[in-house]
C-alpha cells in the first residue's frame, strides 16, 4: 500500500467590509501591537496526531492563515484584515506537507455577503468560503498550484473573542464565552493555545459553524483508484468535501453580543486537508481515503432536553437529554480499503456537566440509535442528569463533551517522543523544539436547562345535587360534579377518577369511572345505606401528573319501611288516648325523624330532631282506628300517611307542613 499523508488544516480569516471586497484597516487589538503581523505568520502550528515509523506526518491539523475582524453594531458593517499581507505564488513546489502548510497560502478565500439584524436583534453576518486553489488541469504541467491532491474536508468557521462574561465548567476543565456566535454547530479547543497568543480570551473552547455540510457519499467510490469518481472533472463531492475550484459556500453567522458599538474577534475556517500523493508526479493521481480524511472528533453536536423533571432543592429530581452527534468516522471498519480506517475514530464517551446542579460531571456513552452521517437521523446518546447539588429555581448552563476514541500521544515515531504535533519555530532552532501534545480529540456543545419549584398539588372539589347528598324515595339519585376542580399551576386537570364506594384509604382507591368525565349522576334503587364517594383528579405535571383525592359522605333511604321501635326512656309518644300502637318512623333528607302512631281515636304525628320531640298532631279527618299504618317521605320531603281500615286504604299528605284531606282507595 502506498504512503498517504492525511493532514488537517485551519484557515484563519476575518470579515471583509459588507459593501466591498477590499481589505480594511485592522481592528484596534491588531494595531495596538504591530508586531502581530510577523507573529501571525510564524505561529502557525501543524497539528499532527499520527506519524509513520520514518517520522513522516500521516494525520494532523495546521493553521493555513490568520485574520482579525471587527463588527460595527451601530453601522451594521464588518471588516477583515489578513495577518498575512501577500499572496503565495507558484513557490509552492515543496513536497513535505509540514513545510507546505506552514506557508499559509489562504489570505483571500473568504468574503462577507452582508450584515443584518434578525427579528431578535441579533447581528447576522453572511460569510462565504471557497477553496484557495483553482481546480487542477491535468492537460497542463504539474506545478505547486496546478494539481488535484488538495481537496479538503470538514470545513468549519471558528469564532474566538473576548466577552464580558464566560461560563466555567470546572469538572470538565472548559470555559466558554457567553457572548459571540449563537448558532454554533459545536465547540472545539484544539486551536485555543495559539489563538491566545494573538488575542487572549477567557474561553478555552470556541464555537464554529460548518460549511459544505454535505454528509452524503457524493461521488465517492472505494472501487475507484482515486477514491472518488474523479479528482478533476467532476471534482469530489459529498462527505463534507470542499473541492479545489469550489465556489463560495455561504453561511449565516448569528452573533449575540452586547450593546457595544463594535465587536472584535479572531475568525477561523477549519478543515481537514489530505495530501494523498507522495511525489510531484502523482499530484493528478492521488488516492483519497474517506472517511479517514475527515477529522477525528465529531463534526456536529447538539442537545435536546427530552424530559425535564428537575425540581428546586430536590436532589433526586432528574432530566433526560438527547445528545445528537454527527461523526462520519464512527463505527467504520478498520482495514486497507479506501472506505476503511487505519485507526478507530469512533465516539468513545459522552460527559455532561451543569455547574451548581450536577455533582461534578455525569457520563453516558451508549448510542441508542442513529447514523453519524445523517443530520436527519444522527447518532443519539441518552443521558440522565440529576440535581445532585440541590440547585434552586433558575436557568442553568450545561456543557456536553463528546470524546473520540483515538487517544493522544499515539503516534508511531519514537523520534518524536510520543508528541502529537509540531509548530513552526525559528529557522535556527531544531524543528523538534516545536513538538507539542494535543490534549484530546473532543467536540463540545452547550445547552440551557431550567429548574422550577415543586409543582402544587391539584385541588379536587365535589359539588352534589342535592346538597348535602342525603336522599330518600323509591329510586333516589345524586349528581356528583367535579368540574370546579383545578390545577394551581395553571396546567389543567387531565384525569377524573370516581370511586363510588371508597373506604377513605388512598391505597384502596379503585376507580369505577376514569377519564375526562367530571359530572356523574348515580341512581340508588336497591337499598338504604351510608357510604363515601371519592374523586381523584390528576394534573399535567411531568412525568405522570400529580393527584389529589377528595370525598363526600352520602346517605340514602330507599322506599317506605315500618320501624316498630321504642324511643327510649322518658320519650314516650302519647296522644289524647291512653295508649298508642303501630308506630312507623322514617327520616327525611335533613335527618329529621317523622313518627306516626295509632290510637282508638285516630292517627297521631310527631317529629324528633335527635333532641326534642315535637307536640302531638292528631291527623284530621280520621275517626276510625286503622288496622295498619305506614309513613313515607318523598323526594321533596313531603310526608305521606297511608292506613287501612276494614273497608278501604286511605291516604293523606302534608303540604307545607299541614296535612290535607283524606283520599279513599276502595279496597
Amino acid at each position: 500500500m502506498r504512503l498517504y499523508l492525511y493532514i488537517s488544516i485551519i484557515f484563519m480569516v476575518v470579515f471583509l467590509t459588507s459593501c466591498s471586497g477590499n481589505n480594511a484597516t485592522a481592528p484596534s487589538f491588531y494595531n495596538d501591537n504591530p508586531t502581530q503581523s510577523e507573529r501571525g505568520q510564524s505561529l502557525f502550528p501543524v497539528f499532527v496526531s499520527d506519524w509513520d515509523s520514518n517520522g513522516n506526518p500521516v494525520s494532523g491539523m495546521v493553521a493555513l492563515g490568520i485574520f482579525t475582524g471587527r463588527i460595527d453594531a451601530e453601522s451594521l458593517t464588518a471588516e477583515l484584515t489578513p495577518l498575512r499581507q501577500t499572496e503565495l505564488t507558484d513557490t509552492l513546489e515543496v513536497v513535505d506537507i509540514t513545510n507546505f502548510l506552514m506557508l499559509a497560502p489562504c489570505y483571500d478565500c473568504v468574503k462577507i455577503n452582508g450584515v443584518s439584524l434578525d427579528t431578535d436583534s441579533n447581528l447576522v453576518v453572511n460569510i462565504g468560503v471557497k477553496h484557495p486553489f483553482d481546480a487542477g488541469d491535468p492537460l497542463k504541467p504539474v506545478t505547486g498550484r496546478n494539481r488535484a491532491d488538495l481537496h479538503v474536508f470538514n470545513v468549519e468557521g471558528i469564532v474566538a473573542a473576548q466577552s464580558t462574561s464566560s461560563t466555567v465548567f470546572p469538572s470538565l476543565g472548559v470555559t466558554v464565552s457567553d457572548e459571540g456566535l449563537k448558532n454554533m454547530d459545536g465547540f472545539s479547543s484544539y486551536l485555543d493555545t495559539y489563538l491566545d497568543e494573538l488575542m487572549p480570551t477567557d474561553a478555552t473552547a470556541h464555537p464554529y459553524v460548518m460549511h459544505f455540510d454535505d454528509y452524503s457519499t457524493g461521488n465517492f467510490n472505494p472501487a475507484n483508484p482515486y477514491g472518488f469518481e474523479s479528482v478533476t472533472n467532476p471534482p469530489p463531492s459529498g462527505n463534507l468535501v470542499m473541492p479545489m475550484g469550489s465556489d463560495y459556500d455561504n453561511q449565516d453567522y448569528v452573533f449575540d453580543i452586547s450593546d457595544d458599538s463594535s465587536f472584535e474577534f479572531l475568525f477561523a475556517i477549519g478543515c481537514t486537508y489530505a495530501v494523498s500523493s507522495s511525489s510531484k508526479s502523482e499530484r493528478f493521481t492521488p488516492e483519497y481515503r474517506v472517511p479517514q480524511h475527515n477529522k477525528k472528533a465529531a463534526c456536529e453536536v447538539w442537545v435536546d432536553v427530552l424530559t425535564n423533571d428537575l425540581v428546586a432543592l430536590d436532589m433526586l429530581s432528574t432530566a433526560t437529554l438527547n445528545i445528537n452527534v454527527l461523526d462520519i468516522n464512527h463505527g467504520v471498519a478498520l482495514g486497507d480499503s479506501l472506505d476503511q480506517m487505519e485507526f478507530d475514530f469512533s465516539v468513545a464517551n459522552i460527559s455532561v456537566e451543569i455547574p451548581n446542579v450536577t455533582a461534578g460531571f455525569q457520563s453516558a456513552y451508549i448510542a441508542t440509535g442513529g447514523d453519524g452521517r445523517d443530520p436527519l437521523n444522527p447518532l443519539t446518546f441518552t443521558a440522565t442528569v440529576t440535581n445532585a447539588d440541590g440547585a434552586a429555581v433558575g436557568s442553568y448552563a450545561g456543557l456536553v463533551k463528546v470524546v473520540d476514541s483515538y487517544p493522544t500521544g499515539a503516534n508511531e515515531s519514537p523520534l518524536l517522543g510520543g508528541k502529537d504535533g509540531i509548530k513552526r519555530v525559528d529557522p535556527l532552532e531544531n524543528p523538534l523544539a516545536g513538538l507539542f501534545e494535543i490534549v484530546e480529540f473532543a467536540t463540545y456543545a452547550t445547552f440551557e436547562i431550567g429548574i422550577e419549584s415543586a409543582p402544587e398539588d391539584p385541588i379536587a372539589i365535589i359539588n352534589t345535587t342535592p346538597d348535602p347528598p342525603n336522599v330518600t324515595g323509591s329510586n333516589p339519585e345524586v349528581t356528583y360534579d367535579g368540574s370546579a376542580s383545578y390545577d394551581p399551576d395553571g396546567g389543567g386537570i387531565t384525569l377524573f377518577e370516581w370511586d363510588f364506594d371508597w373506604d377513605e384509604n388512598p391505597l384502596n382507591f379503585v376507580a369505577d369511572i376514569s377519564g375526562m368525565q367530571d359530572t356523574i349522576t348515580q341512581n340508588y334503587p336497591c337499598e338504604s345505606r351510608s357510604f363515601t364517594v371519592g374523586l381523584r383528579v390528576t394534573d399535567d405535571d411531568a412525568p405522570a401528573g400529580v393527584s389529589t383525592i377528595t370525598s363526600v359522605s352520602v346517605n340514602v333511604h330507599i322506599g317506605t319501611y315500618n320501624a316498630h321501635i321504642g324511643l327510649g326512656q322518658g320519650q314516650q309518644i302519647r296522644g289524647s288516648d291512653t295508649y298508642h300502637t303501630g308506630q312507623s318512623i322514617v327520616t327525611d333528607s335533613t335527618g329529621l325523624a317523622h313518627i306516626i302512631t295509632k290510637s282508638p281515636s285516630g292517627i297521631h304525628y310527631r317529629t324528633f330532631d335527635g333532641t326534642t320531640m315535637s307536640p302531638d298532631i292528631n291527623i284530621p279527618g280520621i275517626t276510625t282506628r286503622p288496622s295498619t299504618i305506614s309513613l313515607v317521605v318523598d323526594a321533596n320531603d313531603e310526608i305521606h300517611v297511608v292506613w287501612q281500615t276494614y273497608s278501604a286504604i286511605r291516604h293523606t299528605m302534608t303540604s307545607s307542613g299541614t296535612f290535607g284531606g283524606v283520599v279513599d282507595n276502595t279496597a
